[in-house]
């Protein structure tokens, strides 16, 4: 008896995306922390993009067209410094959105500069990201190399979607200017990054 299913996958497809970049070590004069892009992906249909900073964060607003079928790679290695979120423990302007005339998927990419060596790309999750509940995992079974700048631990990035969003984290370990076990409350608007 042979049976056959037919599932359609439909992944990451939205039209409203959030997003909000890390800050990507460094080491020596080595800049790995970019070339950095957006991908974008449209289907069966053309799509519009618009690539903005709400809370003006120093990017120019981008338009893109993708055609059906197609993929398209916008540079945002020019703006990186109004993009990747740091210094820590602050509130900045650089939460990015991205809204599309049809259903796209997106991902960031960091694609790693002189020795292209492991590439990181961030797969935007649309709708999907949304909430108001996390939990964040780490890890500290492995040590990461001092070599970088800043050095490498865990951490984690928040973009607040509308005006007004009050984000409570309550840290299982000291993050930086926040002891362990303390909540700390912090408000956000729309675009705006912690």
């Amino acid at each position: 008896v042979f049976c056959l299913l037919c599932f359609f996958a439909h992944g990451q497809e939205d039209v409203t995306f959030w997003f909000v970049a890390p800050e990507v070590s460094q080491t020596g004069t080595l800049n790995l922390d970019r070339p950095i892009f957006l991908r974008l992906t449209a289907f069966a249909s053309a799509a519009t993009v618009t690539i903005s900073q709400p809370a003006g964060g120093g990017m120019p607003t981008s338009v893109v067209s993708i055609p059906a079928n197609s993929t398209v790679s916008v540079d945002l290695t020019p703006w990186i410094d109004f993009i990747e979120n740091k210094p820590p423990n602050t509130v900045l302007n650089y939460g990015i959105e991205i809204q599309s005339t049809a259903p796209i998927t997106a991902y960031y990419t960091v694609v790693s500069g002189p020795c292209l060596c492991n590439p990181e790309a961030f797969v935007l999750k649309g709708n999907n990201a949304l909430g108001t509940s996390f939990w964040i995992p780490g890890q500290n079974m492995l040590d990461n190399s001092l070599s970088y700048t800043p050095t490498p631990y865990n951490a984690f990035d928040i973009v607040a979607t509308q005006n007004a969003t009050t984000v409570t984290i309550t840290p299982a370990q000291n993050i930086v200017g926040h002891a362990a076990g303390v909540p700390l409350t912090v408000t956000l608007n729309q675009g705006q990054t912690y």
